[in-house]
This record gives structure tokens, sequence and C-alpha cells, in this order.
């Protein structure tokens, strides 16, 4: 009897599928102008103003320009960043004390941007310490979801959660 059981028990363990933590990790997109089409003017509109806005304000340090991309009355959901955009600002100083060049194109891994609405999503990779093994890193996605309203953004999302993190590396 004892053999039967055993039998029975290593059969069901080579039965069960093995468990893989390991997903398929994110990957960029490779054409970014294809981001900012839409047969809608206005949320192509809206996805330019956010492609911008990364790539002047949180890429090139250009803090001085924010007047051209977000509302003066701005909403920070992020836990580690005050809201308004005077906060965002010296956040952006924090992480850029000197201005850089401004990229064509985000220079950012970038998995794709979705407007609708007045919303637009941009989802990109992030590099995160793996939860098993905090020695290795995983890629994942980060989302950031921006409302826009008479052509500035006036609202942000992410999935922070207690303090601020930093852009995805370049």
């Amino acid at each position: 009897m004892k053999s039967l059981v055993l039998s029975v028990a290593v059969l069901a363990i080579l039965a069960t599928p093995a468990v893989s933590y390991a997903g398929v990790p994110p990957e960029p997109a490779v054409d970014q102008s294809a981001f900012l089409q839409s047969s809608d003017p206005q949320l192509a509109a809206n996805k330019r103003l956010v492609y911008n806005a990364i790539r002047v304000l949180m890429i090139g340090g250009h803090v001085e320009r924010v007047g051209e991309f977000m509302a003066p009355d701005y909403i920070q959901h992020n836990p580690g960043i005050a809201t308004g955009r005077d906060s965002f600002v010296a956040f952006m100083k924090s992480l850029h004390p000197t201005p850089s060049a401004i990229p064509d194109k985000i220079t950012w891994p970038i998995v794709t941007m979705v407007a609708e609405r007045d919303l637009v999503t941009v989802a990109m990779i992030h590099e995160v310490p793996d939860a098993r093994d905090p020695t290795h890193k995983v890629k994942t996605t980060w989302f950031d979801m921006y409302r826009v309203q008479n052509g500035r953004i006036v609202e942000h999302w992410d999935e922070a959660t207690g303090e601020a993190a930093a852009p995805p590396k370049q």
C-alpha cells in the first residue's frame, strides 16, 4: 500500500506543471511616431502634448517651459511628490539640476501610448528588484496617465507607492 501511495504522489508531482514566475519581459516600440497618430484630431493633440512634455520637461529638464505643457493648478497623485505645478518643477530640478539637450524622440523605453476622452496613458518599461531575489532586476511595465484640459496637462496618476519613483533609465 505504501508503494501505491508513493507512486500516486510521484505521478501527481510529475503531472503538475511547473510554476514559472518569469513572464515575457515587455519590449519597447520601434516606431514612436505611430503613437501620435489618431483619426480624432483632439486625441492626436493630447498625445503630442504629453509626448512633448516628457521630452522637454522630464528628459531634457527644461522646466522653464512648464507653462507650455502644464496648467497652473496641476494635480499630482504620486504620493512621493507634492501636488501643484511648482512642486513638479522642484522635483524635476532635483533630478535635472542642469537641463540637457531635448531629444527628437523619447529616450525612455516606451511600450505604447493610448488616448481616450481627455486621458493619455503611457506604458514604459521599468526595471525593479525581483521580489524573489532582490539582487536581480526584472523588467515590468510602468503606467503614467495624464488628464488634458484646454491644451495643458491638468492631472497625473502613476503606480508609485510612498516615495517618488525615478523615471525609467534612458
